[in-house]
């Protein structure tokens, strides 16, 4: 049948012709949907494509890209269903469209896709031959399998029924997921394939070759099988989609209240109350989500709600089940077995119920922002109070304490290439000499030397508490922020000092 063909179907009635009206001669062997942004590489020629836009939802100005893709992959057309998630189809789509020839269509807003399948599978699917039996009843039995939710049992038996033999449906696993009889040692295989992946079969008892009419009946079970298996996964994704979604509302949003985030969740099965926390993960190569959560569980307990985003893994934790910064060490290092790498994790502060988790992420942010800048694997909100406080502060103040308190220390590591900003800090940090020199592994009168730099360079008394103080804070906001420009400043500053002949 032609594109013209199928907008004779009285389903079609109320579909007008966006664009590409000259191509309506093109050929229709099949249909598929369209609800992911990489259909291109799930679609073949022939094939007509019915989509709501999703995938374009945030991108309209997409569609003429994706009419481009679809015509040169030999589609047959584009039947879009407007007003879900694409308001209108723009008069750029349509101008491509009648340069390619490309039938696109503008689907009437009150028909199903189910109704629009279901017509065209019932023309595509007819018998072309001398069938035995009654195969048109059969193919009904097998479509219906399909779009009303009959399912692979049914449709192992509506097979069975016609080939007079027993019949098992199996997905990709070996499992059997639908079967009519016993099935015998002596049997056959035939694929069920989805977008050109193998992802079952259907096996018939007996051997050798079977008739050319029940040949075209075991075809049309394998594509019935194939376009079920599609929409079972597709309604695994949407699940997903949903939950990911619900999650990240959660803990995204601004505060609120606390009935409406439990309501939320349990529509979707996710039981959440009591106290809990958002530990993030940022790493490379994050497992798949169901992987995720198995590791979450694992790792915090029974309860834990766990996903992905871009760069990161994300779970929402009860607070018991949080002992220090013990299991999110744990969390990352089994991320890591897993296949992540340059894990860092984050526990943020605590929520006292799902309502407050959008401070316990904000939190759980700033703790990573902290961790990268300070080169830890694995830090608590609640252990970086100072940290937090100075990420609080205006830009220009924060930078304003590191020039003031540390510009010619700086100036002096980056003109002699040496290490006085890191003795201090190690100096100020342990408040002994001597463990200093071992952790900087130095011998105790080269410690004394590098302090009596130090001492001359900013002309301070490293023995009064409030100059220690001080510096520890300029060291520790210029390990937290290392202010663009700042160095380039510092340089400037000093070239003016010394040509002025004053001093710092």
């Amino acid at each position: 049948m032609t594109v013209a063909d199928v907008l004779t179907l009285p389903v079609f009635s109320d579909s007008t012709i966006h664009g590409g009206g000259r191509g309506l001669d093109r050929r229709v062997s099949g249909i598929n949907v369209m609800e992911v942004p990489d259909i291109e590489r799930f679609v073949h020629p022939g094939e007509l494509l019915l989509t709501t836009a999703y995938p374009l939802r945030d991108r309209a100005d997409g569609l003429p890209g994706l009419i481009r893709q679809l015509s040169q992959r030999e589609l047959a057309g584009l039947i879009v269903k407007p007003h879900r998630y694409l308001e209108e189809l723009t008069a750029a789509a349509a101008q491509v469209a009648d340069e390619l020839r490309f039938p696109v269509i503008r689907l009437s807003g009150d028909l199903s896709f189910n109704e629009a399948i279901e017509s065209v599978l019932s023309v595509v699917l007819t018998d072309y031959g001398p069938d035995p039996g009654p195969t048109h009843a059969i193919r009904e039995r097998l479509t219906a399998a399909v779009l009303v939710g009959g399912g692979l049992p049914q449709m192992a038996t509506a097979l069975a029924g016609a080939l007079d033999r027993a019949v098992e449906i199996r997905g990709a696993d070996e499992r059997v997921l639908g079967a009519e009889g016993t099935m015998p040692d002596q049997h056959r295989d035939y694929p069920v394939t989805v977008a050109g992946e193998v992802r079952g079969a259907v096996r018939v008892s007996g051997h050798g070759e079977v008739s050319l009419g029940h040949r075209r009946l075991i075809q049309q079970a394998c594509f019935a099988a194939g376009l079920h298996l599609a929409q079972l996964s597709a309604a695994v994704e949407l699940d997903r989609r949903l939950r990911v979604v619900t999650l990240e509302e959660m803990v995204s949003r601004t505060a609120h209240a606390s009935p409406l985030v439990t309501a939320q969740a349990r529509a979707l099965g996710l039981e959440l109350e009591g106290p809990c926390r958002v530990v993030l993960a940022r790493c490379a190569g994050t497992p798949s989500d169901v992987r995720l959560q198995d590791i979450a569980v694992a790792t915090f307990g029974p309860g834990t709600l766990a996903w992905s985003r871009a760069g990161e893994a994300v779970a929402i934790v009860a607070s018991d089940a949080l002992v220090g910064d013990g299991c999110a060490r744990s969390w990352g290092e089994r991320l890591r077995k897993a296949g992540a790498s340059r894990v860092i994790t984050a526990v943020g502060s605590q929520a006292a119920d799902p309502g407050k988790l959008p401070a316990s992420h904000a939190t759980a942010r700033e703790a990573l922002r902290i961790a990268a800048a300070t080169r830890s694997t694995c830090v608590c909100a609640d252990d970086l109070a100072l940290e937090r406080a100075m990420l609080a502060m205006p830009d220009d103040l924060r930078d304003e304490l590191v020039y003031n308190c540390l510009g010619a220390l700086i100036q002096h590591d980056e003109s002699t290439g040496g290490s006085l900003c890191e003795t201090l800090w190690e100096y100020l940090g342990s408040g002994s000499g001597a463990e200093t020199a071992r952790t900087l592994y130095i011998h105790y009168n080269t410690l004394k030397n590098r302090l009596a730099q130090v001492r001359r360079i900013l002309d301070v008394d490293l023995s009064d508490p409030r100059t220690r103080l001080t510096l520890l804070l300029a060291l520790q906001a210029r390990r937290l922020t290392r202010p663009a420009g700042l160095r380039a400043e510092v340089r400037a500053h000093h070239n003016q000092q010394r040509s002025s002949g004053t001093r710092h």
